[in-house]
């Protein structure tokens, strides 16, 4: 059995009713716990802004 990085760090949100009605709606579409929906949203995009090149004008 491998070895997983533990996840011992939070991070908490506020945001408005209807907001968590879609996010709760589009984690259960792709049948994932909000958690792991919100991870794999904000990994997903954080590797994409980190891989597109900003100017420096």
């Amino acid at each position: 059995m491998g070895t997983k990085d533990q996840r011992t760090s939070r991070l908490n949100m506020r945001l408005t009713s209807g907001e968590l009605s879609t996010i709760r709606e589009a984690a259960a579409a792709a049948q994932m716990s909000v958690s792991a929906f919100m991870l794999s949203a904000a990994l997903e995009k954080a590797e994409a802004q980190r891989l597109t090149p900003t100017s420096t004008s």
